[in-house]
């Protein structure tokens, strides 16, 4: 109830909330449309970015707001990181992710996390 030195860890998790809201959409929009993604591209990168950045420049009473221009910092580099071919999450993981996410919406798979967390430092908790 008072404020304390902890309420800043609000933040990352309501970040990582908005973040599953962002994974839905990267794909779930894709499914409405007249094709789904079968791979990384300029669909699956452009419903990413945008569903990204407008989950993390609006905040739910939790947590703070980004900038826009942090939002998209963080949300390019997430998408690059998760569509790396050497080093990221295989388009089939991250699918079956957002089709898990749309059945039961619940925390980023731990994969996915680790990759945003890695792009936005001040989310990630200690």
């Amino acid at each position: 109830m008072s404020p304390t030195s902890s309420t800043p860890r609000r933040a990352p998790r309501a970040r990582r909330a908005a973040l599953t809201l962002a994974l839905v959409v990267a794909l779930g929009a894709c499914s409405h449309q007249r094709q789904v993604p079968d791979s990384y591209g300029n669909t699956t990168e452009k419903n990413f970015t945008e569903g990204c950045e407008e989950s993390l420049t609006q905040t739910d009473g939790e947590g703070v707001a980004l900038s826009a221009d942090a939002a998209a910092d963080v949300c390019g580099c997430s998408y690059e990181a998760i569509s790396d071919p050497d080093d990221g999450i295989p388009f089939e993981d991250f699918k079956k992710f957002n089709e898990d996410l749309e059945n039961e919406p619940g925390p980023l798979p731990e994969a996915i996390r680790e990759k945003i967390d890695a792009c936005n430092p001040g989310a990630a908790t200690s």
